[in-house]
C-alpha cells in the first residue's frame, strides 16, 4: 500500500508528489519536499549558450571553407591546386568540431529540462534527488556539513558536503548542491538529517 500523503508533499505538483511517494521506503517520513527555482539554471545556461554560439560559428566557417576546397578539388577545376587528399582531410577534420558545437547549443535545453523535472525530498532517513527515472540518495552517515548560499542572480542554494571513498581508499569531499532552493524548512530538515548521523546509535 502506498504511504499516506505527508503535509510536506502538499506543495508539490501531483506528478512530483507521486514520484516522491514511489521512492519512499516503509515507515519513511518526508520532512521537506520541493522543486528548485528553474531560473537558478539561467546563468549556467547563458554561459553555455554564449560559448556554444562562438564555438559553432567558428567551426561552421571553417567547415564551409573546407567543403569549398573539397568541392573545388573533387568536382571543380581545383583552382587552388589543393591535393584531393588534403581537401578531403580538411573537410573531415572539421565535422567533429561542428557536432561538438551543436551539442553545446543543445545543452541549455537539457539543463532547463533537468531543472524543471528535478524534485528534492528530505526524509527522516536521507536526501532524495529525483530527475525523471533517475534517483540519487544521500544518507546521513555521509553528510559532513550543510551550508546556505545566497547569490545575487540565481537566489539561494543549499550545499550539502559529504564524503565519498575512492578506489585507492582515500576520501575526498564531494558536495551536492540544491541550486534554486532557498527555503528555511529545507535547511532545517537537512541539518536534522546531519545531526541524526552524529547521535550515538542505541545498542
Amino acid at each position: 500500500r502506498a504511504p499516506p500523503v505527508s503535509n510536506a508533499l502538499l506543495n508539490l505538483p501531483a506528478d512530483a508528489r507521486d514520484q516522491v511517494r514511489r521512492e519512499l521506503e516503509r515507515g519513511e517520513v518526508v520532512r521537506w519536499a520541493g522543486k528548485p527555482r528553474w531560473a537558478a539554471a539561467l546563468p549556467a545556461m547563458a554561459l553555455t549558450l554564449a560559448f556554444g554560439l562562438v564555438w559553432t560559428s567558428f567551426t561552421i566557417v571553417w567547415e564551409g571553407a573546407a567543403l569549398g576546397f573539397a568541392w573545388d578539388a573533387f568536382i571543380g577545376e581545383n583552382r587552388s591546386k589543393t591535393p584531393r587528399w588534403v581537401a578531403g582531410l580538411m573537410a573531415a577534420f572539421g565535422l567533429p568540431f561542428v557536432l561538438v558545437g551543436l551539442g553545446m547549443l543543445y545543452q541549455p535545453v537539457k539543463m532547463l529540462r533537468r531543472a524543471r523535472n528535478l524534485v528534492y525530498a528530505v526524509t527522516d532517513r536521507r536526501l532524495i534527488e529525483i530527475v525523471g527515472a533517475q534517483t540519487t540518495s544521500t544518507w546521513p552517515a555521509s553528510i559532513r556539513a550543510v551550508r546556505r548560499l545566497r547569490l545575487p542572480i540565481v537566489g539561494g542554494s543549499i550545499v550539502v558536503s559529504h564524503g565519498a571513498v575512492r578506489k585507492d581508499g582515500e576520501t575526498e569531499d564531494v558536495t551536492t548542491r540544491l541550486d534554486g532552493v532557498d527555503d528555511d524548512a529545507a535547511e532545517r530538515a537537512l541539518n536534522a538529517l546531519a545531526a541524526r548521523a552524529a547521535k550515538p546509535q542505541p545498542a
